[in-house]
């Protein structure tokens, strides 16, 4: 392998805020879902039909709160994300910054 690796910290910084926001924006989204399905809570009835729908390993609450905590899980993991490559951003940075001073630039 030749070449040159090129390493902007501007653009890791740019990357760690879109990982960011797009953490908030799911979290902001799975929020109002939450909302919405609460709202809308037992509209199935408690008659044979709205048990079958709604109660079991298959049942729309089951379902639905795999699914919350899913989407959940990937918000914590962006948020994650975005922390490691700001703090990768910032490692390069005082790297940099340090062995710049060491050569006396």
């Amino acid at each position: 392998m030749s070449g040159k690796v090129r390493f902007d910290v501007a653009d890791m910084r740019q990357v760690a805020g879109e990982l960011g926001s797009s953490a908030t924006d799911i979290g902001a989204v799975l929020s109002t879902l939450a909302g919405a399905v609460a709202a809308h809570a037992g509209c199935w009835g408690n008659d044979e039909y709205g048990s079958h729908f709604a109660d079991g390993d298959n049942g729309y609450l089951t379902r639905g709160a795999t699914a919350r905590e899913a989407i959940a899980a990937k918000v914590t993991l962006l948020e994650q994300y975005s922390k490691g490559v700001s703090d990768t951003a910032t490692l390069f940075e005082s790297t940099e910054s340090g062995t710049a001073t060491g050569f006396g630039q």
